[in-house]
């Protein structure tokens, strides 16, 4: 039976078995694979995300992939967590190669060209991230926790009416903030699922809403410490780079007011998954218009092997 080469990898982190597991499927130009057989090896490998990795000498002559993102479900057009493994899986394999210890490239998505850095002395891959951020009018207060079936103590405690931002259209999420690690740590699933009422359909035609939790941690060196959760229905997420790349935007651009300020994330600590997320976002010079969004983090190799082609 034919088969194609896949490597797992540990993304948002350094350490073996935390952070948030992704596959890569190094697909080689000479085997074309069609939508159902993709989907059919995404949920072969039941993860949150795999990635297809079309390979070829030309690719790697231009430094320049395509990828396909897929859930177990569907093909998305991108997502945070698989730019950065296959950033890093990318730049492992070129390091040797590159006599600056910094590998760049260019990852081919279904939104749109994303650059990666990979720096092989840090081992931190470093992306730009499509955004076209909006703050909905639509919040999230105490009075809605029990409906959508938060812990009382998490619903009487959410600091201020937490906004709905998306990303980029279609990617939505609720930024819950809570007062201290104790009250996160009481975040449970399942949460009833997050309606698209209220949103503006010029950025929602259709895609997710989910809750984001955050408790700020203070600064240190001109970066903002923030932990968080993410909770879509009956699943916690380990690492969400669309989600703290909202977070980090709605902050910058309703607190902060700085051009240029830099994020650390620690996501699914209460989970035993630890994730580690940096996040950059640089505002045009009134402080009102988002310029940039780097989103940035480190992957581990797991496994490695093979898998069948699907028929």
């Amino acid at each position: 039976m034919a088969t194609i080469q896949f490597i797992t990898t540990d993304v948002f982190t350094q350490t073996p078995y935390l952070g948030n597991p992704l596959a890569i499927v190094r697909l080689p130009a000479s085997i074309k694979l069609n939508q159902a057989q993709k989907q059919a090896i995404a949920r072969e490998f039941n993860l949150s995300e795999t990635v297809i990795l079309h390979e070829s000498e030309e690719a790697f002559r231009k430094s320049e992939w395509r990828i396909d993102v897929f859930i177990t479900t569907a093909e998305i057009p991108l997502a945070g967590h698989p730019l950065i493994g296959t950033s890093c899986y990318l730049g492992r394999t070129l390091q040797a190669s590159r006599a600056s210890g910094i590998v760049k490239g260019t990852l081919n998505t279904k939104a749109s060209p994303v650059e990666f850095e990979y720096n092989s002395a840090t081992r931190v891959a470093a992306v730009s991230i499509p955004h076209n951020t909006h703050i909905h009018d639509r919040k999230f207060g105490s009075e809605h926790g029990l409906a959508h079936d938060l812990h009382p103590d998490v619903a009487k405690a959410i600091v201020k009416p937490a906004p709905f931002v998306s990303i980029v259209p279609g990617m939505t999420f609720c930024l819950v903030e809570l007062p201290d690690l104790e009250t996160l740590g009481k975040v449970r699933t399942p949460l009833k699922e997050l309606s698209s009422e209220g949103l503006n359909r010029d950025f929602f035609q259709h895609g997710l809403v989910e809750f984001f939790f955050y408790c700020k941690q203070g600064e240190r060196d001109g970066v903002i410490d923030l932990r968080t959760r993410m909770i879509s229905n009956t699943l916690e997420d380990p690492a969400t780079g669309s989600a703290s790349s909202a977070l980090s935007v709605f902050l910058a651009l309703s607190e902060v007011k700085q051009q240029v300020q830099r994020f650390e994330l620690t996501q699914a600590v209460e989970i035993g998954r630890r994730s580690d997320i940096g996040v950059e976002v640089t505002l045009d010079g009134s402080a009102s218009r988002v310029e940039k969004v780097v989103l940035s983090g480190s992957a581990v190799a797991i496994t490695d092997g093979s898998i069948v082609i699907p028929p």
